[in-house]
């Protein structure tokens, strides 16, 4: 299932063929069964999986069951047999086995059943493995093994057979064979028992037995070639932030087997949907990720120059090892270099707004971070909490003014009458357009962005208190304005809300540590400082309260070590307190996990909506080493760099055009070589012999 793509071919359940029109993605962790037949084949599904079975032995009397309906009625004896369009298998037993990977197709049929064995499913990156494998031990004598994740051990061998006998596959499964064929696989029978081929066909293996059992071929029989079969499928048994960071580590565990046992080593993987959207169908490097994307508008903030630049502007600009600042393991930021933006193709895109006012566009399976580690957009739901950038550090460029320059500057960004001439600035092209904040200013030192700062705020900005005795500081400007004050506000640690209205854009400073860092690092000048006093001395006395609190399951798993350590009397169990707190329990408890919660530099932003927003040109980027940066002032996770010394993809142009007229063939595309050069190499594929061949063969 793992090679089924749409547009391939599959028999449904009356014998014709009909068309995949969609496949959905791996998915892991659903409980499985092993359904054996009477002619001996296995097949592992899902317990959802539907199969139209008969229970009264008559093909005509059949209906459509789920696996967990054909367990629980077996149970009470009654017998099931699949229907087939010109057989019945009959099920001689359902057996519950651990959970592997599945997948999940739609046929165009009216019953939307198919065939679910070997036989009707196009395994063509398979063929072409054992192939490769099949020259190796059979053609030269050289020992290889297949650790096949997906087929049986019984299946590869048919496979093999028809290949060399050049026998016709469905004869050799159905035993349908004339007399040339018995001759045909008599005479190969003796080198294929004889080859030094090894198949491993155990379910769900791990890296760990693939590495020990290639060690010990290595060791006992001089191991020369080995094929996995498919990487998708391998389990690490561990938990991890994603699958796509998992599957990257499984390619870089592999290459680094390759070079200790001084063998080469094919690792199949699945393409994600990429091929499908373009007119040639015809896949290309970036189809290897499965990380979402993002639009063209999305603005990633750089480590250079403090300033953000758009994807679409990257890729315009073929710019490459861009300075970015992304998560590292104790969730702070670093600079890590973005190697480069690359395209995508056009998917469907949703717009994820958060409470802070920060907008992001990304494709479903877009990775954001969540306190269970990186989720697709897709499953985030309103009141999911995703982390944005608390604090980062300053530029590697830094670039000091004369203080009534950027006196001047924030007067004019803020929209302030200026007597003066400021003729000195007319050189900075954001004057002529709308105005926003110039990239300039995020190159000046921290005291001189204080100095800008608080000038807006002396013109822009008011303290406001409520009734409650609560209060916060407003700032009113245009949206693209405020973005950028957002941007510089977090060299103090400090976050905003920005929100629209009628009368335009505000950014409001609520929470109390908030507050008392921008009062006291900050301030607003001579503008209500009277009111701006108060509000201090109110948010020093709250001190013990603070505006990220953390997801509220943090407070659980802390509630929970208090519970399990030994607690002396009369101490109080941990409320709503803020990360201070949280900093002296994760000292006293010794909790790693809690003190990173304490000292990082992420808030937690709750999700207030995620919709639709139709189909767009989307971009997706490669961070080295931590994988992840900031987009919008959100942090987004990216695509993980293919790291294998060669990548070779497999295109069919028939598979998807029927009428082409290069009927057979197949394309070896080898979209990366380290040590060679790239090309496209033409053969022809017969798959009723399971095999490639050249084109003049």
């Amino acid at each position: 299932m793992g090679d089924v793509a749409v547009g391939d071919e599959l028999v449904a359940v009356d014998g014709t063929p009909t068309r995949v029109v969609r496949a959905t993605e791996v998915m892991p962790g659903r409980p499985c069964y092993e359904v054996v037949f009477d002619d001996g084949t296995t097949i592992v599904a899902d317990a959802w999986h539907e199969w139209a079975t008969s229970t009264s032995g008559d093909p005509a009397d059949v209906e459509v069951r789920t696996t967990e309906d054909v367990v629980a009625s077996m149970r009470d004896g009654v017998a099931h047999s699949v229907a087939r369009h010109d057989a019945a298998w009959k099920i001689v037993d359902v057996r519950a086995v651990e959970s592997v990977p599945v997948r999940c197709v739609e046929i165009d049929h009216p019953t939307h059943l198919y065939l679910a064995s070997h036989a009707g499913i196009p395994t063509h990156n398979s063929t072409l493995a054992i192939d490769i494998a099949r020259a190796a031990s059979i053609k030269n004598q050289k020992a290889s093994v297949v650790f096949s994740l997906e087929m049986s051990r019984n299946e590869i061998t048919m496979r093999l057979l028809s290949a060399e006998a050049r026998v016709h596959l469905q004869k050799l499964r159905n035993g349908s064979m004339g007399d040339d064929d018995w001759q045909k696989l008599a005479g190969v029978m003796g080198k294929v028992s004889e080859a030094p081929m090894f198949i491993d066909d155990s379910p769900n293996m791990s890296l760990t037995e693939i590495r020990a059992k290639c060690r010990r071929l290595k060791q006992k029989h001089d191991l020369k070639l080995v094929v996995i079969d498919y990487l998708q499928l391998m389990s690490s048994g561990k938990k991890v932030e994603s699958r796509q960071q998992e599957v990257s580590e499984f390619s870089r565990a592999l290459k680094l087997l390759a070079k200790e046992i001084e063998v080469p080593v094919i690792a199949l993987s699945q393409l994600n949907r990429g091929p499908e959207q373009r007119g040639d169908k015809k896949p290309q490097m970036s189809d290897l990720r499965e990380s979402g994307c993002l639009t063209e508008d999305t603005r990633i903030l750089r480590a250079d120059t403090g300033a953000e630049t758009t994807m679409g502007e990257l890729f315009a600009l073929n710019a490459k090892d861009v300075p970015v600042w992304a998560l590292n393991d104790r969730l702070q930021y670093v600079r890590r270099h973005l190697t480069h933006v690359f395209p995508t193709g056009v998917k469907p895109v949703y717009r994820l707004r958060l409470a802070s006012g920060k907008e992001i566009e990304a494709t479903a399976n877009h990775p954001f971070l969540t306190y269970d580690g990186w989720t697709p957009l897709g499953e985030l739901e309103v009141g999911s909490r995703v982390g944005v950038p608390r604090h980062v550090p300053g530029p590697e460029r830094n670039a000091e003014w004369d203080d009534r320059k950027v006196v001047m500057l924030a007067r004019i960004v803020s929209g302030a009458d200026v007597e003066q001439s400021y003729q000195s600035l007319r050189d900075e092209a954001w004057l002529d357009r709308e105005l926003r904040i110039p990239e300039s200013v995020h190159h000046l030192p921290k005291q001189q962005i204080a100095l800008f700062l608080r000038t807006i705020a002396e013109t822009r900005g008011e303290v406001v208190l409520d009734t409650t005795g609560s209060g916060r500081v407003v700032v009113r400007g245009s949206r693209v304005v405020l973005d950028g004050l957002s941007r510089l506000l977090l060299r103090f640690g400090i976050s905003v809300r920005i929100t629209a209205g009628d009368d335009g854009a505000r950014l409001d400073v609520v929470g109390d540590d908030d507050l008392r860092r921008f009062l006291q690092e900050i301030g607003l000048g001579e503008t209500d400082a009277a009111a701006a006093g108060e509000l201090l001395a109110q948010v020093r006395a709250a001190s013990g309260k603070s505006g990220d609190l953390g997801p509220r399951r943090m407070w659980d798993e802390v509630r929970d070590v208090l519970t399990a350590q030994v607690v002396a009397a009369g101490t109080r169990a941990v409320e709503s307190d803020g990360r201070q707190r949280l900093g002296a329990v994760a000292d006293v408890l010794d909790q790693a996990d809690l003190e990173i919660e304490a000292v990082n530099d992420l808030v937690w932003d709750d999700v207030v909506s995620v919709e639709p927003m139709g189909e767009k040109q989307v971009f997706d980027a490669t961070v080295l080493d931590t994988h992840n940066f900031i987009a919008n002032g959100i942090a987004v996770h990216n695509s993980i760099e293919q790291d294998a010394d060669m990548v070779i993809l497999l295109h069919r142009e028939d598979a998807y055009e029927k009428e082409s007229p290069r009927a057979g063939e197949a394309d070896l595309i080898v979209a990366k070589h380290r040590n060679g050069p790239t090309d496209t190499i033409t053969v022809a594929f017969q798959g009723h012999y399971s095999r490639f061949v050249d084109m003049q063969v």
